[in-house]
C-alpha cells in the first residue's frame, strides 16, 4: 500500500512539473514578437515591423512629405540587427537594447525609443 501511494505521489509530481516549461527568450526574440512605434518631441515618428526573415523600418520627418523606408532581409544577434535591401544590396546596421517593454534602436549615433504598437499585438495572432 505504501508503494502504491508513493508511486502515485511520484507520478502526480512528475506530471505536474512536466507541464511547467521555462522559456528563456533572447533579446532578438523579444524584439520580433511585437510591432514597434516611436515618437520624438520634435515630431519624428517611426515604425519597426518584423515578419519572418523581413524587417521594415519607416521614419517620418515632420519637414518631409515622404517617409524614409528601409525594408529587406534581416539577420541579427543579441545586440545588432541588419536589414539588407534587395534592390540596392545596401545593408543597414542597427544596434538594439531591450529594456522591459521598450526597445532602444540605435543608428549612426542616434537613438530612438520604440514601444509596442497598441493597435497590433503579434502574439495575439
Amino acid at each position: 500500500m505504501k508503494k502504491c501511494i508513493f508511486c502515485l505521489t511520484f507520478l502526480i509530481t512528475v506530471l505536474f512539473f512536466a507541464g511547467c516549461e521555462r522559456v528563456v527568450m533572447s533579446p532578438w526574440d523579444e524584439l520580433v514578437m511585437e510591432n514597434w512605434t516611436a515618437k520624438t518631441e520634435s515630431g519624428i515618428t517611426a515604425t519597426l515591423i518584423f515578419e519572418g526573415t523581413t524587417g521594415e523600418i519607416s521614419i517620418h520627418f515632420p519637414q518631409k512629405s515622404t517617409p524614409v523606408l528601409i525594408k529587406g532581409n534581416v539577420c541579427a544577434d543579441d545586440k545588432m540587427f541588419y536589414i539588407t535591401e534587395e534592390k540596392t544590396a545596401r545593408t543597414y546596421a542597427f544596434g538594439y537594447e531591450m529594456q522591459g517593454k521598450k526597445a532602444q534602436i540605435k543608428y549612426a549615433g542616434n537613438t530612438l525609443d520604440f514601444y509596442p504598437c497598441e493597435s497590433e499585438n503579434k502574439t495575439a495572432e
